[in-house]
């Protein structure tokens, strides 16, 4: 250690270390640990049991097994990106990993104890021979064919599920290997006759003396105890895997068929549903349509079926109407602005209707631009006013009035015909009467010289 700014050697010559982790990302990953255990004479556990996933999706697992005399049977793997995979172990060792986030880990490495550097890998196909020929237990676990593979049993004998049958079957091993002095002197593993084990060890005798063999029970006790932990760990892998293709079902449909799917209040109802066809949805989601008819379709798009509150649709009703008059009311006032503004627009060619397409055409314009095009408007409009000025006459100002009963009868026209001023006075002119007016006005200024 560094103490004062100085390196100190220190040597620690009493203490307990209580734990031992392996991880997958370790902070210095050159650092390098020589670790020694001294010899107690008894047989102790201080190992620590790890194993690590297959890579899949650029990532692996760490999967925790245990320490010690404790060996987990199930649980969850380390946390990559935000997700770990369930885990269990069957009798045999093999561990299994569950799917979570889409996908799946199979086991690349799996240390059960520190010193698996001796320890030979069966597979399933060896375990099962062995067990048929009495060298593993019936589940193919704890697997026994050399002196090796019995000290290995021995070392892993702390994790037993079934102790009492395991100990009888390594004790028997060991006697068929000829190697009854690697058994400890004293525990479940002991030599109860003095490394001599008698083939009788697993019968026993009831109270009348009679023979009893505990060995089929016990295995049967110890297949059942298996079967369950497979079925519930498969359970809770067929409930995940469910899961999983739900979610990528519900992905893939339509935006019509997930909102079908919400409106189902009956799981069983729900998972039908998904695992129809897509035409069979569309005839579903069809007949529900038919049967939940729309009642209203307001301006904004919004639908209105029979099974909605009915007030909604009222409500919806209503603000369309109060819509519809104010739109009204906005459109009659923007055409009386343009007809105001064409009105003055005197010298531009074309009656007022014309002038009214061509504000409302420049009215669409963008803001800058439609600036523009009314000054252009409103500059030619005032060129063109000059041509038709009055530069002089040889007339002096008129001040008669015998205009004014033309400019009535033009007037008259209009409002009968619903026609513009113009065109009144134009068929004003064309009667007889509008022809007698207009000629008692020419009259009238010819008698009036300068």
């Amino acid at each position: 250690m560094i103490r004062n700014g100085k390196v100190v050697k220190t040597v620690m010559n009493s203490f307990r270390m209580d734990e031992i982790s392996a991880v997958d990302r370790p902070a210095q990953q050159e650092a390098k640990a020589t670790i020694m255990k001294r010899d107690s004479g008894e047989l102790e556990k201080a190992n620590y049991a790890m194993a690590i996933t297959t890579m899949t999706g650029g990532h692996s697992h760490l999967v925790t097994l245990g320490g010690g005399d404790y060996l987990r049977r199930a649980g969850d793997t380390s946390v990559v990106d935000g997700h770990c995979h369930p885990w269990i172990m069957n009798e045999a060792g093999d561990v299994i990993v569950g799917h979570a986030m889409g996908h799946n880990h199979g086991i690349e490495v799996i240390s059960k104890t520190m010193d698996d550097t001796t320890k030979r890998e069966f597979s399933p196909a060896e375990r099962e021979s062995a067990a048929e020929g009495g060298a593993a237990m019936p589940d193919g676990s704890y697997p026994i064919e050399t002196v090796e593979d019995l000290k290995n049993a021995i070392s892993a004998f702390g994790r037993a599920k079934n102790p009492e049958a395991v100990a009888r079957h390594i004790q028997r091993r060991a006697r068929a290997l000829d190697a009854t002095n690697l058994l400890p002197d004293s525990g479940a593993l002991a030599d109860p006759l003095g490394k001599n084990i008698s083939a009788s060890n697993t019968e026993t005798t009831d109270d009348l003396g009679r023979v009893e063999d505990n060995s089929m029970t016990q295995q049967a006790t110890q297949t059942a105890d298996i079967a369950a932990v497979e079925k519930k760990f498969q359970e809770q892998l067929d409930t995940l895997t469910k899961r999983a293709e739900r979610a990528e079902a519900l992905v893939a449909m339509t935006e019509a068929h997930r909102t079908f799917v919400k409106s189902l209040t009956v799981a069983t109802e729900a998972d039908a549903f998904i695992a129809a066809s897509e035409v069979e949805r569309d005839q579903q989601v069809a007949k529900a349509q038919d049967a939940n008819a729309v009642v209203y379709k307001a301006m904004d798009g919004s639908v209105f079926r029979k099974s909605d509150d009915p007030r909604l649709a009222t409500m919806a009703r209503e603000m369309d109407e109060e819509k519809k008059k104010r739109m009204k009311m906005e459109a009659e006032a923007y055409k009386t602005d343009l007809e105001k503004r064409a009105s003055e627009l005197t010298h531009i060619p074309g009656d007022l209707n014309v002038r009214v397409s061509l504000l409302k055409g420049i009215d669409t314009l963008p803001a800058e631009e439609k600036t523009a095009a009314v000054a252009a408007l409103k500059a030619q409009n005032e060129k063109l006013g000059k041509a038709y000025a009055t530069l002089g006459t040889t007339f002096a100002p008129s001040t008669d009035d015998t205009l004014d009963p033309l400019d009535a009868l033009a007037s008259e026209i209009a409002k009968r015909d619903g026609t513009t001023f113009e065109k009144a006075y134009t068929r004003a002119l064309s009667t007889a009467e509008g022809q007698k007016l207009y000629n008692r006005h020419v009259e009238k200024r010819m008698g009036n010289p300068v």
